[in-house]
């Protein structure tokens, strides 16, 4: 990938340590490599699907339900015994009761919400709730020759690869230290980098469209997002009134008046009236923005 390999050796320029493994304790500072794509023995990528899921489809004390949603826990004396969840095909409910305990993953959204609408967990339920700004940044690159249409992940979806979303979607990026970073302290600040011709989830959902999010890219643009790892800013998570089993309400806030709001773009193009900051967040995310600014 030639236009991964551009990147790498400018952010080496920079002063970046090039490594190969993100995961590693001497890649805490200030790095850039690939990212991990875990490879398993078919040629496709290890999701936590693939790797974990499939081989007990056909295990005998397993049964794997899919299009389904858990609408709370069933509790005894403070205690989560069961589950009740309906299915997409019918509006009865269904409860199953496992003979040794309830393990409950249900993401950073709903496992708050599984909670209040069990009332399980305390009063604390929901509180703390950490959201990580990314700023997305489009470059236009000196040349057409790093274009591909398809993108890479885009082919391979086409050919009917189940487990594509379970990859990063790109292959290298980079990790930074801002100067509010403590002495020791690992990157605050992660970049990443798409190539043209390459879908991008997180534009399609902003812009609501998949064709116009390929229309954003042209030949000669290149996407680097900068996204902030250790937000300041705490959220909530609460039930909705009017319906407790759906998606849950996320509280912004407080809105202290010295937070700062990022300005709304044009409603053609994007939407961040929700994406509230602090100052220092907001301090921090420019200086990836600077860094990446350097790079061009």
């Amino acid at each position: 990938d030639a236009l991964a390999q551009a990147f790498l050796e400018t952010c080496q320029a920079a002063g970046h340590t090039l490594v190969t493994d993100f995961n590693a304790q001497t890649s805490r500072g200030d790095v850039a490599g690939p990212y991990h794509f875990n490879i398993d023995e078919r040629g496709r990528r290890a999701s936590a699907y693939a790797a974990l899921l499939e081989p007990l489809q056909r295990a005998p004390n397993v049964k794997i339900v899919t299009r389904a949603t858990a609408r709370r826990l069933r509790k005894d004396h403070g205690r989560g015994v069961g589950v009740e969840y309906i299915h997409e095909d019918d509006d009865d409910v269904i409860v199953v009761r496992p003979r040794r305990g309830v393990a409950l993953a249900a993401g950073a959204l709903n496992t708050p919400r599984l909670l209040l609408a069990s009332n399980l967990g305390g009063r604390r339920v929901g509180q703390n709730l950490h959201d990580h700004p990314v700023v997305p940044l489009k470059l236009r690159l000196s040349t057409e020759a790093f274009y591909r249409t398809p993108g890479p992940f885009a082919a391979f979806s086409e050919m009917g690869a189940e487990t594509l979303w379970a990859s990063p979607g790109t292959s290298v990026g980079a990790f930074l230290r801002s100067s509010q970073c403590e002495a020791n302290a690992p990157a605050d600040l992660q970049l990443t980098l798409f190539a043209p011709g390459q879908e991008e989830p997180h534009v399609d959902e902003v812009l609501n469209d998949k064709e116009k999010s390929r229309e954003f890219f042209v030949k000669r643009d290149a996407l680097v997002t900068v996204a902030l790892l250790r937000p300041q800013a705490r959220h909530s998570i609460e039930l909705n009134a009017s319906d407790p089993y759906g998606p849950p309400l996320i509280r912004r806030g407080p809105r202290d008046p010295t937070w700062y709001q990022p300005p709304r773009c044009p409603e053609s193009f994007c939407r961040t009236d929700t994406a509230w900051v602090e100052d220092s967040d907001a301090a921090v995310l420019l200086e990836g923005i600077d860094f990446v600014a350097r790079l061009t």
